[in-house]
């Protein structure tokens, strides 16, 4: 299920001629991008490759852990909630004892897990972008008789709005 539909977005204040099938391509257009950047809205796993490490990083803040997998040697083990701790939000330390203990994470470590809501900001973050893609026009200024009109740099725009999602994945390193 999408985010934002057309109408949501509408509603917040985006007024455009577009029809709505290109409006929801936009949109649709939009969302992908932000899952292909920053994961899913409900579900994350991340692939961590850094053998021997005693803590790991999630991409995002972690709200629970679904499973953790661990690959050492060509083995692949599933561990159990004792094997690692969360530490902070985005941490997860070894245990050097548990169901399958260890002192160090193996070579490849799969972690799944939901991350910490960021509906809303995401949802602002579509908003943003969606405005900001129907409005532009592909030209640097624009002019007409009294009137005068410069657009800002889009591709600088875009990203200072995307960069709100990649501050959030970082907040809680």
């Amino acid at each position: 299920m999408p985010l934002l539909t057309p109408e949501d977005i509408a509603a917040l204040g985006l007024e455009s001629d577009l029809p709505r099938a290109r409006l929801e391509t936009v949109v649709a257009a939009i969302e992908q991008e932000i899952v292909s950047r920053f994961g899913g809205h409900a579900s994350q796993t991340d692939v961590i490759e850094d053998d021997g490490a005693v803590v790991i990083h999630a991409s995002r803040s972690v709200a629970s852990v679904s499973s953790v997998v661990e690959l050492v040697a060509e083995t692949s083990t599933t561990l159990a909630a004792d094997d690692y701790r969360l530490v902070g939000k985005r941490s997860l330390e070894r245990r050097p004892a548990g169901t399958n203990p260890r002192p160090s994470w193996g070579r490849r470590v799969t972690l799944t897990y939901e991350p910490v809501d960021e509906t809303a900001l995401r949802k602002l973050v579509l908003v943003e972008l969606a405005m900001l893609d129907v409005r532009f026009s592909g030209v640097a200024s624009e002019s007409d008789g009294g009137f005068s009109e410069a657009q800002a740099d889009y591709r600088r725009e875009r990203e200072r709005v995307m960069a709100r999602l990649a501050r959030e994945s970082r907040m809680f390193a």
